[in-house]
């Protein structure tokens, strides 16, 4: 019963240095047969975290329960297009889909702004789907807005590039060839 409690007892490690026949020197948590010189380590650093809410409240939320509501939704995340994506579409026709975890609450909407400005479509099962968006570099952020009008919760702004067929391009003729 002795030896199971000095098994089980903390064991404090020493360090040694040493200097080798090259002149190298050595740290051994091995007792050295010979000369060495135990060395004083100070203790590792520690870190402990504090507690950060996962979902905080954005700036600009009026609504008294925002507070409540925004900590309800741990995913708002737009997954098409992919952020930098370049879309080829000479329609214009976008897709943008966005995940929700829990599913959205009856009392809260969807709303998708794009490029700074709110599209009044409502998504079908989370999906907007665009037509006619211009070419260019597009930034799109998916929001839920509560009852009050309030932004509860909103996904990380992803960006992404139409790419159209312009109208009146020229058609590139060949080269031809002197002689």
């Amino acid at each position: 019963m002795l030896s199971a409690l000095l098994l089980t007892a903390p064991v404090a490690a020493e360090i040694y240095k040493t200097v080798d026949k090259d002149g190298n020197v050595v740290y051994t948590d091995v007792a050295p047969k010979t000369d060495g010189a135990t060395v004083n380590v100070t203790p590792l650093n520690s870190y402990q975290p504090t507690h950060v809410p996962r979902n905080s409240v954005p700036s600009g939320t009026t609504s008294a329960g925002a507070a409540l509501d925004a900590r309800y939704y741990n995913v708002v995340q737009i997954t098409e297009p992919t952020d930098n994506e370049a879309i080829r579409e000479n329609a214009g026709n976008v897709v943008i889909a966005v995940t929700l975890s829990p599913a959205l609450r009856g009392d809260h909407r969807l709303v998708l702004t794009l490029d700074d400005a709110p599209l009044e479509m409502e998504p079908e099962d989370n999906v907007f789907t665009l037509s006619n968006v211009d070419r260019g570099t597009h930034v799109a952020t998916a929001e839920v807005i509560d009852a009050d009008g309030a932004v509860v919760a909103e996904s990380r702004p992803i960006t992404f590039h139409v790419l159209r067929a312009a109208a009146g391009t020229p058609t590139p003729q060949p080269v031809k060839k002197p002689g």
